[in-house]
């Protein structure tokens, strides 16, 4: 639990509180958005720029384990092996992600008591729920999955480099594949523009076209759909790599 606090004030909260800064200086655009506009880019925003510290944080997640040792005392624990490993990643990531909750429920309660509109408040926890949490759990397992497969300094690095790649990468400038702008990028702004009729970041302007719809419910539907299954794919991964780390300990 320390280890949770610990990774929380210092990989999650202060780039938090960046986006909060950021969103309420004079320069940007919030005040042109609609309530639930503005709930849904600081849920965008979340995913940019506070997911990098999730992913930083869960890089040595796994490793952990494997690190300190404690093969032998998790075999004698009554719980399956695959329950183990979803539950350690499952408490980590709510206890990283209570701050960002916290902040845009709290966005959604100032928006509904001065719009006079209690939708505020659902909002928000629809964006969370929606924008944040599929991006967060995806970024999550790929980063505990590196830490598994090199060396914990080094899947940290790969961890935030792979995060913008898949995120804000702009191919534009640099004239490499990237799933920016597809179904298979977590970024969340297709639901973003779907549902909150936020401006699109990316969605529906990246490469090949067929994987880049344009941004309706449908495609909603499928990048949520998609980023679950990878992030399912990516579950199965680490826990067979970390069975394999167990098993290559020897019992006493």
């Amino acid at each position: 639990m320390a280890a949770r606090s610990r990774a929380t004030w210092v990989a999650v909260v202060p780039l938090l509180m960046f986006v909060v800064i950021a969103l309420l200086l004079p320069g940007s655009n919030q005040a042109v958005l609609s309530p639930a506009q503005r709930i849904a880019n600081l849920a965008l925003f979340i995913n940019v720029i506070v997911l990098i510290g999730v992913c930083v944080a869960m890089t040595g997640k796994l490793m952990h384990v494997h690190r300190l040792g404690l093969e032998e005392a998790l075999r004698a624990l009554p719980a399956r092996p695959a329950i183990r490993l979803l539950g350690g990643l499952a408490g980590s990531l709510s206890a990283m992600l209570l701050a960002p909750a916290m902040v845009l429920l709290l966005a959604g309660m100032l928006s509904a008591v001065k719009e006079s509109d209690p939708g505020l408040v659902l909002s928000a926890i629809a964006a969370f729920l929606v924008i944040v949490m599929p991006a967060a759990a995806f970024g999550a397992v790929a980063s505990a999955l590196a830490g598994l497969l090199m060396p914990v300094p080094l899947a940290r690095v790969l961890s935030v480099a792979g995060w913008y790649w898949m995120t804000m990468f702009n191919r534009w400038m640099f004239p490499l594949p990237s799933p920016v702008g597809t179904v298979f990028s977590p970024l969340g702004d297709y639901a973003a523009a779907a549902w909150w009729q936020t401006e699109r970041l990316r969605a529906g302007l990246g490469k090949p076209e067929f994987l880049s719809p344009d941004t309706a419910t449908s495609s909603a539907i499928v990048n949520l759909a998609v980023i679950f299954t990878l992030t399912a794919i990516l579950t199965i991964a680490a826990y067979y790599t970390s069975s394999w780390r167990c098993r290559s300990v020897p019992a006493s």
